[in-house]
């Protein structure tokens, strides 16, 4: 299913996954790691009343919007997220993570 709705054309609004418990659970089932048939019975437990088909593909459109943004905006996403993540690193006493997010940010920086 998620390969089939990989391959149709995009709408032009796509709909839109936060403002819907089921699709916003399917997607973040999806982000942690689960594979389609999991989601599906997640789905079918969790939300009965939900079309796994309809949730599949616009969380697949989603993405594909979400892909599709602009280049200067994710580097500043990226940059703004390793930051932040800097600073929970160096709070928490990890800071071999901690070097590894500056050598990130210095990597964003340069680009």
């Amino acid at each position: 299913m998620i390969n089939e709705v990989t391959k149709k054309k995009r709408p032009a609004k796509p709909a839109k996954v936060a403002d819907d418990p089921a699709r916003y659970a399917a997607l973040k089932w999806l982000l942690s790691g689960r594979d389609e048939r999991e989601v599906r019975e997640l789905l079918a437990a969790q939300y009965p009343k939900a079309n796994a088909d309809k949730v599949l593909a616009a969380i697949m459109d989603h993405l594909a919007q979400v892909g599709d943004a602009d280049r200067l905006v994710l580097n500043g996403w990226c940059y703004l997220a390793a930051r932040e993540l800097f600073a929970k690193m160096v709070e928490a006493g990890e800071l071999k993570a901690a070097l590894a997010a500056i050598k990130e940010i210095h990597q964003l920086a340069n680009k």
